[in-house]
């Protein structure tokens, strides 16, 4: 944070908010600061306003550009231009600039570049003999005119110009010797202004002055003369716009060695008897003027301040840079709502400046840093002030970056939150100033006094050797010299004398070729002490950690440490005097890079919870407990680590866990703390990709979050844990940091377990999108919002729940007692799963249970691997749409009581145990679903009106037992479902059980299919069994391939219409003594369809009462009816048509149709279209369908009648409102009149 004092005036920077979403990885460098900003430059052009940089990103120069209105929000389009250094746009013609590589660059191709409106920034086709530059110099009237100012060398020019800079570049005759130092041109030159016309100003070095042509160089006056002053340098001119009398100077006296101003009022003829103000030896670099207020402003630029002067009130403001140097500085003068704005470019970032006069006639002067630069820093180390305060290490020139939270500003809005990571240089030693390779840093704070230290810790390998810095400054450069190798420091408590604390840390490393531990003084800035013979061929150091508790602590205190070493041995403990080997365990390990410390611990030990250690090696990651009684043993922990992954760093939240009464939690209430069981790996394969993991059960299992970086093909060096506890950073703020080559990324808490806390008087709270993780049983109280964003994946720990509550004490659950809105989209699904690495199976978490009048509404979801996919409670609000319920053990959707309100609809609920949906009572609603392979597809108990239809109901496959498709218990005074337009197949007992149920229920145009005992079962139930509903358009009932049709018993009295009995062996209506059903339609299209296989043993009809029943008006297959086809009715055969004709159900059972002949698909996977063909053996109409894993129909591809043949129809991979699909499964469904087939389609992209 930068301070400016002005007149006693303190302006701060105050701090900024992000919101943070949950599980998927966050830039922290965009926008980063632009590093070495030696020129700006700005124009305009119409009422835009065209800003231009030049900088550095630390590896690589850019020119970034703003286009947008006064004043300059930041910086965001770069071009990158090695060795970029100069940049100057016509001030009136924004759009064109010109920029320079001096030949002095050790990078780039020297030489002038150009953009104009038309062309991008390209090096000019011509270009100046002298490539020595010092600046480059846009016309402000005429964009075709241009200057360059250089060097001196003999047999060029030190100045050039330009009007058609692609064609050609004109030497210009210098009136001096001696280096150009800069040329002001005149900004009122005449507009458009030729180069014979165009006045300017030429500044020399070594005693070579200042000159002035009329002509663009052709002829020059001067040089000018100041009072006193024999011999001087010139340094910068500035022409007041509107004025070209009005021109100031800044020289530097040779005489005195001082840096001045001067002033004059006609044009450099005379310059008055004195200078205008003096600054002693401060080097000054460049001088501004402006009209404002009807009065000259004036800033003159040095390394450390800028100094701005009004002649309203006649006296100096002085701007500190506070240590981060100025480089440039350019006026913007497009805002008149501004008094001035400036931009300088400084050494570290470039910063917005305002100077404006207060009501009280005193000035103010504000800044605010631009960090709109694109930064991209190799980060090579990252580490936090006890989980406050990210830094990290670029490996690229040795500095250190800071999480900042600064502001960026829109002139009509609030202050907009940025994060970014501010950059520091470690320290002033030139040996610093390179490249550094293994480094790390490490930071701490002291706790005695609460005092952070600003940068902490490094240490390295530089380009110049061994490097250990202390807040920047070298620590015993000759002690640190004989160290070749430094492995990972650790915080040692401290301790104070006399009121002074001194901190001590740890390095790893090697001192005349033996290892040794160095104890470090950050007091002291020294190594205070080495710590010899470790043990007997200790390993190559790779880390170091301290024992937080030690049991026997003197001034060493105890350690643990592990590294490389032949033959195994590579973990060590060091205690006092005593290091021995802690290495059982681990001999097949060569290489141990990583250790860490951790209170985690699931595992007891004679009857205490020990802490646990973790170790990450060159055979993944392996897990011990220790005392100093019992000797552990390391055992292996690499559930879901790729076995060719080396472990090399690991992190968790220890250290903001034992802190945590230091954090400013949001809105005044503490959340949770993050868990103590999550622990985070970074590992790397052969190829050197990274691979992150993340475990919430103490390693036990691991996920795999770190795929972001390779698609994107980025190294990730380091990792590390932090908090932001400023509001709206979730429910629990803390982070994964890690260090990547193209700059810092964070990925936000993401695991989840107990009463989900609310800061403040929020009431909802939000997750996704990316991976959430559940590792004990999650509540969401009454009167709460749980939101679920699309694209969010919630893994449930799998057979595991560390809060050992709710319906399992095993497993984990999701329990609202308020309201989940989980509403996914087609492409971005919401999935709730086990977490299991591999071997996802049924049963590994409990659910989503929903208590009291909990809600639940959702939309394009997939629920897997539970008991329950969700089980109600209590007299809940269920809406489910379009969802996929699948491998649950228990049932897909579970209502142990009446619900207030039901809805499922366009949903898919499959092998999931015992019931595909239960409902204990009330009223629910199930709607176009898919229920497939559950022992009882809907289940209901209650005297209410469940609605089930349109659903398709298909049985488990052998060996699975199947029950019924839909069984309806009703209780008294009894059930009226309503069953419409469903397709129920393949149960063991039958289609549809009924108990108790109310002639008001209805069962219409619904086929019960092939293979079970029933196909509807009635006792004490007079239901009406209608083929078309009431007003309906002549559809029907088919009750097909059965053994019984429609069984009835216990005094059912049904109604039966418009039902077709096809082939149910050997009955197709089965009626016990005492039950009397209305089979007699009045009329023929109200009719009733029996047909029989010919040559069994076979009734339609079956009457166990006395006296016969009256089945006239129906149709017969048979003409006549066999003797023993109809038993104990009366019946009038009919010999027309029949009115109810054969029609095949929508999904086989068994076998493949004779009139539809097998259907390809060609190519398969496919992009981006398919050809599916099939044979029809005779003319028919033909449905053909296309949908998704969801059973939703998502294209048509035909809908009308087709001719026998071979037919084929081509899929161009798109929906039926012409959006390409995603890649995935889909299925295409061919029906014809009396069969259909399936196929599977892969789209592949």
């Amino acid at each position: 944070m930068k301070t400016y004092v002005l007149i006693g005036l303190v302006v701060l920077m105050p701090l900024a908010t992000v919101m943070a979403q949950s599980g998927q990885w966050q830039s922290m460098d965009v926008p980063y600061y632009i590093y070495n900003v030696t020129g700006i430059s700005i124009g305009y052009q119409g009422e835009q306003t065209y800003g231009y940089a030049v900088g550095s990103d630390l590896e690589y120069n850019y020119i970034y550009s703003y286009q947008g209105n006064s004043p300059i929000t930041g910086w965001s389009n770069k071009v990158p231009i090695d060795g970029i250094k100069y940049i100057s746009a016509s001030r009136f013609n924004g759009q064109t600039a010109y920029a320079s590589v001096p030949s002095e660059s050790p990078v780039g191709t020297p030489g002038a570049y150009h953009k104009t409106p038309i062309i991008s920034w390209q090096r000019t086709t011509s270009q100046p003999d002298n490539l020595h530059f010092t600046g480059i110099w846009a016309h402000p009237n005429n964009a075709n005119i241009c200057f360059t100012s250089g060097i001196h060398i003999d047999g060029v020019s030190s100045i050039y110009k330009t009007d058609d800079p692609e064609n050609g570049w004109l030497s210009v005759t210098p009136p001096s010797g001696n280096d150009c130092n800069a040329i002001c041109i005149d900004p009122n030159s005449p507009s458009p202004g030729e180069l014979a016309n165009t006045m300017i100003y030429a500044c020399f070095a070594n005693g070579g002055k200042i000159y002035k042509s009329s002509n663009g160089g052709g002829s020059w006056t001067g040089p000018f003369s100041f009072t006193g002053v024999t011999s001087y340098d010139g340094i910068s001119v500035a022409v007041k716009e509107g004025d070209s009398q009005n021109v100031y100077a800044v020289i530097h006296n040779n005489n005195n060695g001082d840096y001045e101003l001067w002033h004059s009022t006609d044009g450099g003829s005379n310059w008055g008897s004195t200078y205008f103000s003096t600054f002693g030896t401060t080097v000054l670099s460049k001088v501004l003027v402006l009209d404002r207020g009807g009065a000259d402003a004036i800033w003159v630029v040095s390394k450390n301040d800028i100094y701005v002067h009004s002649l309203i009130y006649n006296q100096w403001f002085d701007l500190s840079s506070g240590g981060n140097d100025f480089l440039c500085l350019e006026f913007d003068t497009a805002d008149p709502a501004q008094y001035f704005v400036a931009y300088a470019g400084e050494q570290f970032y470039t910063e917005m400046i305002n100077f404006a006069p207060m009501q009280d006639g005193s000035f103010e002067i504000g800044s605010r840093g631009m960090a709109h630069g694109t930064n991209i820093a190799d980060i090579i180390s990252l580490d936090c002030i006890e989980g406050y305060t990210l830094k990290g290490l670029s490996k690229y020139g040795g500095f250190v970056f800071q999480d900042q939270k600064m502001l960026n500003q829109n002139p009509s809005e609030e202050w907009q939150p940025v994060d970014c990571l501010q950059k520091y240089i470690i320290s002033e030693d030139p040996v610093i100033g390179t490249e550094i390779s293994n480094g790390i840093i490490r930071t701490d704070w002291s706790s005695n006094h609460w005092e952070h230290r600003e940068l902490g810790i490094v240490a390295g390998q530089g380009n110049g050797g061994p490097i250990i810095t202390y807040d920047g400054h070298i620590v015993d450069p000759e002690d640190a010299s004989n160290i070749s190798t430094v492995g990972v420091q650790k915080f040692d408590g401290g301790s104070c004398d006399n009121g002074d604390c001194a901190w001590y840390d740890y390095l790893g490393g090697n001192n005349s070729g033996e290892n040794a531990v160095f104890k470090v003084s950050g007091l002291y800035n020294d190594i205070l002490d080495y710590d010899y013979n470790l043990a007997s061929q200790p390993p190559l150091i790779k880390d170091i950690i301290l024992e937080e508790d030690p049991w026997d602590y003197n001034s060493w205190g105890a350690y643990y440490y592990c590294g490389a070493r032949n033959g195994g041995g590579n973990v060590f403990f060091k205690n006092g005097d005593e290091s021995f080997s802690i290495s059982s365990g681990l001999d097949i390990v060569n290489t141990a890079y990583a250790i860490l410390l951790s209170d985690d611990s699931l595992a007891t030990v004679n009857g205490i919870r020990p802490d646990a250690l973790y170790l990450g090696t060159d055979h993944g990651m392996y897990k011990t407990h220790f005392d100093l009684i019992h000797s552990p043993t390391w055992y292996p922990i690499n559930n879901g680590i790729n076995s060719n992954v080396s472990i090399n760093k690991l992190a968790n939240y220890n250290h903001i866990i034992k802190n945590q009464n230091q954090f400013e939690w949001p809105g005044g209430v503490c959340p949770p703390l993050p868990d103590s069981l999550i622990q985070y790996a970074l590992g790397h394969d052969i190829s050197n990709n990274p691979y992150i993991y993340s475990s919430a059960d103490s390693g036990r299992s691991w996920i795999e979050i770190g795929g972001y970086f390779r698609n994107l093909h980025y190294q990730v060096n380091d990792l590390a844990t932090f908090s932001d506890t400023r509001p709206g950073m979730g429910t629990i703020p803390a982070f994964l940091g890690v260090g990547t080559d193209n700059g810092v990324y964070r990925y936000p808490y993401n695991v989840f377990s107990g009463v989900i806390v609310y800061p403040g008087s929020q009431t909802n709270i939000t997750w996704g999108p990316g991976l959430i993780i559940i590792n004990g049983d999650v509540t969401v109280p009454s009167g709460k919002t749980l939101t679920i964003l699309p694209g969010t994946d919630v893994e449930f720990v799998y057979n595991f729940d560390r809060c050992a509550s709710g319906s399992s004490h095993s497993k984990s659950e999701l329990v609202i007692n308020g309201t989940l809105n989980a509403l996914g989209t087609l492409n971005d699904p919401i999935v709730f799963e086990s977490s299991r690495p591999t071997l996802q199976g049924a049963g590994q978490w409990y659910g989503i249970r929903v208590e009291g009048y909990g809600h639940v509404n959702l939309d394009y979801c997939e629920i897997k691997h539970a008991d329950y996919g969700i089980r109600s409670n209590g007299h809940s609000y269920l809406a489910v749409n379009h969802t996929l319920m699948d491998l649950n053990t228990s049932a897909g959707i579970y209502m142990n009581v009446y619900p207030n309100s039901a809805t499922i609809s366009n949903s898919r609920i499959q092998n999931s145990g015992t019931y595909g949906i239960y409902c204990g009572d009330g009223m629910f609603t199930s709607t176009t679903d898919t229920l497939l392979y559950n022992k009882y597809g809907v289940y209901y108990k209650g005297y209410d009106s469940p609605d089930i239809e349109y659903c398709r109901i298909i049985a488990p496959s052998s060996p699975i037992t199947s029950y019924y498709g839909i069984y309806i218990f009703g209780t008294s005074p009894g059930a009226t479902p309503q069953i419409l337009g469903n397709y129920i197949a393949g149960f063991t007992q039958g289609g549809i059980y009924l108990t108790t149920v109310t002639s008001r229920g209805l069962i219409s145009f619904t086929t019960i299919d092939a293979g079970s005992i029933y196909g509807i079962y009635c006792t004490s139930s007079s239901v009406s069994i209608l083929g078309d509903p009431p007003n309906g358009n002549g559809k029907r009932n088919l009750i097909h391939g059965n053994t019984n049709g429609i069984w009835l018993t216990s005094s059912s009295n049904p109604i039966i219409r418009r039902t077709k009995f096809d082939q149910n062996n050997p009955r197709n209506l089965y009626i016990a003594s005492g039950c009397w059903p209305d089979i007699h339609p009045q009329t023929l299209d109200q009719a009733n369809s029996f047909h029989s296989l010919a040559g069994f043993s076979y009734c339609d009809i079956y009457n166990a009462n006395a006296s016969p029943i009256d089945a006239t008006g129906n149709y017969w297959g048979e003409n006549p009816p066999a003797d023993n086809q109809i038993y104990n009715a009366t019946y009038v055969p009919y010999y027309t048509q029949d009115p109810l004709p054969r029609m095949a159900p929508p999904s086989p059972i068994n076998g493949l149709p004779n009139d539809l002949e097998l259907a390809t698909v060609y190519p398969n996977p496919f992009n981006p279209t398919a050809t599916i063909s099939f044979g029809l053996a005779s003319p028919q109409v033909v449905s053909v369908n296309i949908y998704n894993i969801m059973g939703q129909k998502i294209r048509s591809l035909s809908e009308g009648y087709l001719q026998a043949g071979t037919i084929s129809f081509i899929w161009d991979g798109k929906d039926s409102e012409g959006r390409p699909v995603s890649s995935g499964l889909y299925f295409c469904s061919i029906q014809t009149e009396t069969k259909q087939q399936t196929v599977k389609l892969t789209m592949l992209k």
